[in-house]
């Protein structure tokens, strides 16, 4: 039977298709696409929190060392198969550049015959060092498979190729099949609520600061948990006028749910609606991308301050007028933009923080000196007039683990993580938190001194983590139920002080999603609720398993 006659394809096509194969196989353009799996196998295990769009910088600013690498082993072999094998080795010394760089800096120093006198040129002479192995490494394959003659019966470019553009393409499938399911969450936008004002009652526009030290306990677990009474530091509070609360709850067991909660002056399924459903962060950080209550207080003419740490959540696309969280930061051609902590965390453990020194800024960020410097921030706030009235956001990341400070702010000779490595973690937390507490009195001294109108709201986000709850993985969303009652409470108690000019306004505060309801109520005329105090784990109220009242009033989400 005669074949039937294929139609051949247009000319044009052929012309694309023969540029497609020229470009994948001899350019580095399959090392690039390898280079999106690789970052692809870290965003997918965060993609409920993490924006797809933020592989794309990495991919931009790792490219063009990738290419660069390629071209050079091509002049060097004239051989695609054996300057791909060597790229790709360089691929995985750019993507894991700060472990090489720690490895192999003492041999480059040793081997340069010129001085290595900066972070730049030994990052350097590590890569002229793994430049010369990965070709070595090159070469020797090359050798072997041109000796054993697989040349000739295996076509090695077609199959590597293949092999990476199939597991990118799986990989791409994944990511955009997730965010096309999740696209409601990662679009949502918080609807402000018609709340009503009477701005006749306004006497005056008081500057609003509002502090969370991460984890920081209450008073009473302090005392019955830790063996530690924080006496001193509520004693300052209360004769700076503050109203201190010894056994305070959070709403709820995990930062991003708490603090968006208490910015958006509801509890979840009121803000969001169906929070049951909802299977991402990314709602949640909508709210603290742009807060709520900064949004009625913009109306009102105030300008919106934050200081943050570098956890995304808290740090990354806020719609702030003034944002003073120290970040990694790129200017390149008149582009200037903070990485996100996906972006951040990649680029301290690759080749970006030491090869882009000139237009990558404040990579590889000393930890211990980030609540430092926000501190030091947030006094020059208080100091500064602007000729508005200010809200100050910060949140700070101690007394949270790691545990980088001794109770004189030296760095402590045990082990830094959560675990009982060199001494008990509750000897390690106490001994941070007796050095956050200077800072808490020193932030805290200033603007009662230079702002002594200011509202300050001094509220933990959740408790420290109990020793059950190490290797167990919950998500912001989970509920931690399957902890023990002791374990469960651990993660509510939190720090509570308030400083109203009428000090009757903080006996109003039920719990932390009232605080500005509150405040807006007494000082901006505003007319809301009362909320009452409700504890859900993640999704479930479980007041009754804390041992604390119920009110009927507690939303109950929707099934």
């Amino acid at each position: 039977m005669a074949k039937a006659n294929r139609r051949p394809l247009p000319d044009k096509l052929k012309k694309f298709i023969a540029l497609l194969r020229s470009l994948i196989l001899k350019t580095g353009a399959l090392e690039v696409i390898h280079l999106f799996t690789m970052l692809s196998v870290r965003y997918l295990p965060n993609r409920s929190s993490v924006y797809w769009q933020e592989l794309i910088l990495p991919i931009v600013l790792i490219a063009p060392l990738i290419l660069l690498t390629y071209h050079l082993y091509f002049k060097l072999f004239k051989n695609p198969l054996t300057a791909h094998v060597a790229t790709f080795s360089m691929l995985y010394v750019f993507f894991h550049f700060g472990y090489h760089f720690t490895s192999s800096s003492e041999l480059a120093i040793g081997l340069s015959p010129v001085k290595l006198s900066s972070d730049f040129r030994i990052a350097l002479g590590v890569l002229v060092l793994k430049f010369i192995v990965s070709g070595v490494i090159a070469l020797a394959f090359n050798f072997f498979f041109t000796r054993l003659k697989l040349n000739k019966t295996v076509p090695a470019m077609k199959l590597l190729a293949f092999v990476i553009v199939f597991i990118a393409f799986n990989q791409a499938y994944k990511i955009a099949d997730y965010n096309l399911r999740i696209s409601d969450q990662t679009s949502f936008e918080y609807v402000l609520p018609d709340y009503k004002q009477d701005k006749s009652k306004i006497v005056s526009k008081p500057d609003i600061y509002y502090f969370v030290f991460d984890r920081y306990a209450s008073n009473s677990w302090l005392r019955s948990e830790y063996g530690y009474d924080n006496s001193d530091l509520t004693s300052f509070l209360e004769t700076q006028g503050f109203t201190v609360r010894d056994d305070a709850l959070s709403n709820y067991p995990f930062t991003i749910s708490s603090v968006s909660s208490t910015l958006a002056m509801e509890y979840h399924d009121e803000a969001m609606g169906d929070f049951k459903n909802k299977t991402t962060t990314f709602p949640l950080r909508s709210i603290l991308n742009n807060p709520p209550v900064a949004q009625l207080l913009e109306q009102d003419g105030y300008q919106y301050t934050t200081v943050a740490s570098w956890w995304g959540s808290t740090a990354d696309k806020i719609n702030a007028d003034h944002n003073l969280t120290s970040k990694a930061k790129l200017n390149l051609l008149g582009l200037k933009t903070s990485l996100t902590e996906f972006q951040e965390l990649f680029a301290d453990a690759s080749a970006l923080s030491y090869l882009y020194e000139p237009i990558l800024k404040n990579t590889q960020i000393d930890e211990r000196q980030r609540p430092i410097d926000q501190i030091e921030d947030l006094i020059n706030i208080s100091k500064s007039d602007i000729g508005t009235p200010k809200f100050v956001f910060s949140h700070l990341l101690v007394p949270h683990s790691p545990y980088l400070f001794d109770e004189n702010g030296d760095k402590p000779e045990y082990d830094r993580d959560g675990n009982d490595e060199g001494v008990d973690e509750k000897v390690k937390y106490v001994a941070q938190l007796k050095y956050v507490n200077k800072l808490i009195k020193e932030v805290i001294s200033a603007i009662r001194q230079n702002n002594p109108g200011a509202i300050i709201v001094l509220q933990a986000d959740e408790g420290p983590y109990p020793a059950e709850i190490r290797g167990k993985n919950f998500n912001h969303l989970e509920p931690i139920e399957s902890l023990s009652d002791h374990g469960l409470r651990s993660k509510y108690v939190i720090q509570a002080a308030y400083y109203f000019p009428n000090k009757d306004s903080a006996s109003k505060i039920n719990s932390s999603v009232d605080a500005f309801r509150v405040t807006l109520n007494d000082y901006l005329g505003y007319d809301m609720p009362s909320l009452p105090s409700c504890q859900y784990s993640g999704r479930n109220l479980i007041n009754a398993r804390l041992g604390v009242y119920q009110s009927p009033d507690c939303p109950i989400f929707s099934k």
